[in-house]
């Protein structure tokens, strides 16, 4: 792989979303939502685990026929978009809920973590059109890479 394949802006591009991605999955998911719930409104794990493994579920029952749309799809780039601005959309509303609307503020979780998910094939099958081959390997592992920096 040429070096300058490293800074082209579709390359890029793909590291900055990958950033995101795991900002969110480490961040929001595994880390702070949780802690908020428990140790600071002092509720059970359940309000976030249930919630969490109902968007899992939903994720896991659409998610084979999201990736057959993407296989097909001349429309990956939109539907990665419209999944995106709905889970940072509803990530952003969920700092403005108040502490006493714990439902909501689940409800929004919910919306933001299937978001997340059902994005994820569209985003995945996009490697190809950035780089294809051997190529298509270093590129994703730059993505990788530049998400834990």
């Amino acid at each position: 792989m040429q070096k300058k394949t490293l800074f082209r802006k579709d390359v890029i591009s793909w590291s900055l979303y990958d950033f995101a991605n795991t900002i969110f999955s480490m961040n929001i998911v595994s880390l702070y939502l949780k802690r908020y719930i428990v140790e600071d409104l002092g509720k059970d794990d359940r309000y976030f685990d249930i919630p969490y493994a109902l968007s899992m579920l939903v994720a896991a029952l659409l998610l084979p026929a999201f990736g057959a749309v993407s296989d097909h799809s001349t429309k990956k780039k939109f539907f990665l978009f419209l999944f995106t601005v709905t889970c940072c959309i509803s990530l952003g509303l969920m700092a403005l809920v108040p502490t006493s609307m714990m439902v909501l503020l689940l409800v929004l979780f919910i919306i933001s973590n299937f978001s997340y998910e059902a994005g994820q094939p569209f985003y995945n099958s996009l490697l190809y059109s950035v780089a294809d081959g051997k190529d298509a390997r270093f590129v994703s592992g730059v993505g990788v890479a530049f998400g834990y920096i």
